[in-house]
Order: C-alpha cells, then sequence, then structure tokens
C-alpha cells in the first residue's frame, strides 16, 4: 500500500500558495458605453439562477459556493454592469464580486479552470476590502454569447442527471470507475491545448486536463463521491497539469482521468486508484486547490 496523499505532499500544503497565486493587478473600471440588454433569447434570469443552483446542488461550502455560483451566473447572463474595462479601454467580463478575504478561495477555483473561456487571462483587483476578477477578452462580451454559453449549461445539466441516473445505486467505487470510464469515452484529448473547458465537454468534446479534470470533479461531487483538485508541473517540459483525489474506503486515490484516456485507444488503469507515487513518476511540485490538507 502507498504512503498516501496527505503524506506524501510538503510538510505543508500550503508551500507554493504565494507563488500560485501571483496574478496581474490592474485597475478595472465599469464601461460606461456597455450596451444595454436588447434582444430576447427566450430564457430568462430566474432560469439561469435555476440551472446554476441545480448544477452546484452538491457544494455545501457557502465561500465556494458563491464563488463558483457566481463564476457560472455571470458567463452565462449578459448584464451591462458586468462590462468593464481597463485603463487602456480592453474589455473584461467580470466574474467575480466578493469579500477581498475570499481571495484564497477564488485563487483555488481559478487555478482549476474556468467553465467557460478557456485558457483566458484573468486579472484580480482589490479595492475597499472587495476583490474583483475580470476575464480579458479580445472584443466586449455580448448577449448572443452569454446565450450560447447557457446553452452549453443546460447540455452540462442533461449530462450530470445522465449520470446520476446510470449510477444510483452502485457502490462508491463503481460509481467511480463508471464516471471515469463516461469521461474517458466522452472526451478526446486537444494536443493543441486550445480547447481546455467544460464548455468543450458538451461542444466539441476534445479538451485538454482541465476540461478532463472539471468534467470528472462535477460528475464525481454530483454522484455524492469527494473530489479535491491538484495540480503538478510536467518534469520533461515543465507544463501543468490538473487531476484530482478522491477519498475511498478511507484512502485518498488519484483519479487523472486525461492520462488514463490514453491516445492509443486503451484505457491506462494505471492513472485511476492509484497512489500518489505514481504521478510522481512523470510530475512534480504538487500542490492542493484547497486550503486544507487532506484527512
Amino acid at each position: 500500500m502507498g504512503i498516501g496523499i496527505a503524506a506524501s505532499l510538503p510538510g505543508s500544503a500550503h508551500a507554493a500558495e504565494t507563488k500560485l497565486m501571483q496574478t496581474v493587478e490592474t485597475t478595472l473600471q465599469p464601461d460606461s458605453v456597455a450596451l444595454p440588454r436588447r434582444a430576447d433569447y427566450g430564457y430568462t434570469e430566474e432560469d439561469v439562477d435555476k440551472a446554476v443552483d441545480r448544477l452546484l446542488s452538491y457544494e455545501t461550502d457557502p465561500i465556494r459556493r458563491d464563488i463558483q455560483r457566481q463564476l457560472y451566473r455571470n458567463s452565462v447572463w449578459y448584464s451591462p454592469e458586468n462590462q468593464y474595462v481597463d485603463n487602456n479601454g480592453k474589455s473584461y467580463l467580470l466574474i467575480y464580486e466578493g469579500a477581498a478575504t475570499n481571495r484564497k478561495q477564488l485563487s483555488y477555483e481559478l487555478l482549476s479552470g474556468l467553465a467557460f473561456f478557456p485558457n483566458a487571462r484573468v486579472i484580480l483587483n482589490t479595492r475597499d476590502k472587495r476583490i474583483l476578477a475580470g476575464v480579458e477578452l479580445n472584443r466586449p462580451f455580448t448577449e448572443g454569447e452569454a446565450y450560447r454559453n447557457y446553452q452549453s449549461l443546460v447540455r452540462l445539466l442533461g449530462l450530470v442527471d445522465e449520470v446520476k441516473a446510470e449510477t444510483a445505486g452502485k457502490s462508491a467505487r463503481d460509481k467511480a470507475q463508471w464516471i471515469c470510464d463516461y469521461v474517458a469515452g466522452r472526451l478526446n484529448y486537444d494536443f493543441t491545448i486550445q480547447q481546455n473547458s467544460l464548455q468543450d465537454v458538451v461542444g466539441s468534446r476534445k479538451t485538454a486536463c482541465v476540461g478532463y479534470n472539471g468534467f470528472t470533479e462535477l460528475l464525481f461531487r454530483s454522484a455524492g463521491l469527494s473530489y479535491v483538485s491538484m495540480i503538478a508541473t510536467n518534469k520533461e517540459n515543465g507544463i501543468m497539469h490538473i487531476f484530482g483525489t478522491s477519498k475511498l474506503d478511507g484512502r485518498w486515490l488519484i483519479f487523472d482521468t486525461s492520462n488514463y484516456d490514453n491516445e492509443n485507444g486503451v484505457y491506462d488503469k494505471s492513472y485511476i486508484f492509484s497512489e500518489l507515487e505514481h504521478e510522481q513518476l512523470n510530475y512534480r511540485d504538487f500542490n492542493l486547490l484547497q486550503s486544507e490538507r487532506l484527512n
């Protein structure tokens, strides 16, 4: 039996927190010329709230739930008040605003990847004990984009409902195996890393590790399983990798579904239900995306 995740991490799982949370600080301000809502796309704010609340029904931590709720909601509903610009007039979409004390948890959520806007640059702006997070855009966010994101959210809910129905009554271990097979069977790895979000999971079905991990976490948590994301650095090329761990039968085990979905078409079972030592063969500098150590 392996030595376990908690013991394998550094004495302080927060050793690299400062490095991980480095962000570019700039001044963001409301876009005074943001367009008002003009079109009727057939859905309402109430529809958005219901969909987001259903998707996050598993989340019991109030701070994390509020952060995730805003990240989803502001991406699928157009509001002129969420359109921001920097000092150079560059466009940003405000995806979160909250107490500055939530910065650490917000950083963890951002490091896990956004459901929309793959590989986007996020700017954090702190003012008056408040923190704002804005996604950098090439042009102002539109109602049409918000509606397309909402459609992706609805399709994602459909997948979650399907998985919950298929795994109902299964043991925790069987649920985990079924979900890993479902994720690997549905997705294909995008080696360009341009498609790397939950939006790509329901769109092209091509994504990189962020999309694989985000989808796996969503399905694990929705099915009643624990899941904590981890990031590490590839020893060979220095690229960040993200995967997760879940506690089964009293042990925290690794679930790396992007590597499980081997490119040769045969699933590599060594990447699920595994010990951290296996990931250490190819990765280094492991960090949990949560404040508490695993126990």
